[in-house]
């Protein structure tokens, strides 16, 4: 058994492997324009062949040449899987990126734009990962939502996954038999939930990557309104400690001014004596 809790969520630029090395830039976009609702909804395959579901490890990602670099950290512990990005995104809690009130999450535009260049290159596609839990078929940790935006924005029909089976402790385990799709529960299972923003504290998040990448995202009318009533709230408080902040210097003036009048009558006794 090889030791290794679960992995907490990634914070934007910093995410490694499991084997400890970086993963490259594109995977991580550093802008703030979210990926617009018209791009997704309703979007229709385009392409003229239809593709088969891959059954095992590819080099090339079919329907393009781009090559796969796939994860060879404790592949006992691997489940290979080709799954659509609807299919990944829908298994994958929403990502917490956001710069306002009014768009507290959401997909990051500059992270598909930076793989759209990456690809162009010729650099590889590394493999999505997963980590769940074989004992309650729960997914408890994801890398991957925006190469798989991406590939739902070009048509790509699917995606390489690599899948480590974890004990409920959080210990990569060796793999007794592979988990069907239909049998995983997704990192996030009741509609939305409370979670917690890097920048705007607690909020309610949807309960998928596929919710919000479709701009279904109920949870974002209710955090429009909690963000806005702690804005207030705050404003409020700042008001408050500001006019405390200036009846104290209003109350040391009248007291410095009393004191200089205080002394000034002293000295004119002093020279009457």
């Amino acid at each position: 058994m090889v030791k290794r809790k679960t992995p907490i969520r990634h914070k934007v630029g910093a995410h490694k492997k499991r084997d400890g090395t970086r993963v490259q830039s594109y995977t991580r976009g550093h802008g703030t324009r979210k990926i617009s609702k018209s791009r997704v909804v309703g979007r229709k395959r385009e392409t003229s062949v239809m593709i088969n579901r891959p059954t095992t490890k590819l080099d090339i990602l079919p329907g393009t040449n781009i090559p796969i670099l796939w994860h060879h950290y404790a592949p006992k512990s691997q489940q290979i899987l080709w799954l659509t990005p609807e299919e990944y995104l829908t298994l994958a809690a929403p990502p917490l990126y956001g710069e306002s009130i009014d768009h507290p999450y959401g997909f990051l535009q500059s992270s598909v734009d930076g793989l759209d260049k990456a690809f162009k290159k010729g650099e590889e596609l590394y493999s999505l990962r997963l980590d769940v839990d074989e004992v309650h078929r729960k997914i408890k940790g994801h890398e991957g939502r925006h190469r798989a935006a991406w590939a739902h924005l070009n048509n790509i029909p699917y995606l390489p996954v690599v899948m480590w089976h974890e004990n409920t402790h959080g210990d990569l385990i060796d793999t007794t038999r592979p988990i069907p799709y239909s049998e995983l529960k997704p990192q996030l299972s009741k509609g939305y939930v409370l979670s917690t923003h890097p920048e705007y504290g607690e909020l309610k998040v949807d309960r998928s990557a596929w919710d919000v990448l479709l701009g279904n995202t109920a949870a974002n009318w209710d955090n429009t309104k909690i963000l806005k009533e702690r804005a207030e709230e705050k404003e409020r408080l700042e008001q408050e400690a500001w006019e405390k902040e200036k009846k104290r210097l209003q109350d040391e003036k009248e007291a410095f001014r009393k004191e200089l009048m205080r002394s000034q009558e002293e000295a004119i006794k002093s020279r009457r004596r």
